[in-house]
């Protein structure tokens, strides 16, 4: 192993008690993994994967189970420029409420340049995409982004 390689475990738990809104009241077990490694000089990886369980104990209908799994990509094209590219899927799954299930991607590309040692420019297309099965009453969704920035220090 180098010295760029990365990687954590992080477990967090918590409880949610509210006074007036039983409803969200919840409990929360969340599991996050991250390993990072470099392929070469110039190529970087990152794979994550999160685990979560949100128990509303006054509300079954949303208490629900998640998974996420992600992954990136980064290139230092040069001295001035680089890319990186995130791929990232999503099921939720709600055990007394099957209509809420839902299937979450994206897709994004971004490219920063570097005009001086004082501009950088930014930008980014995504595109994202949810999906529901056919009992939901929820509609499925898609949209694209595009942004554009820059970073000037004065």
């Amino acid at each position: 192993m180098n010295r760029s390689d990365y990687y954590y475990i992080k477990i967090q738990y918590y409880k949610k008690e509210y006074q007036e809104a039983l409803n969200y009241n919840n409990i929360t077990w969340d599991l996050w993994t991250n390993y990072t490694f470099r392929l070469t000089e110039q190529l970087r990886n990152k794979i994550m994967m999160d685990l979560r369980k949100k128990d509303y104990y006054d509300n079954e209908k949303n208490t629900y189970k998640q998974l996420r799994l992600k992954y990136q990509l980064d290139f230092a094209i040069d001295e001035r420029n680089d890319c990186s590219i995130f791929l990232q899927r999503q099921w939720k799954d709600y055990p007394d409420n099957e209509a809420k299930d839902n299937l979450y991607d994206r897709f994004s590309i971004s490219w920063n340049y570097k005009v001086s040692p004082k501009l950088k420019v930014s930008t980014g297309l995504v595109f994202d995409r949810n999906s529901f099965k056919p009992i939901s009453e929820s509609s499925n969704k898609e949209s694209r982004k595009f942004s554009i920035g820059f970073n000037w220090k004065l």
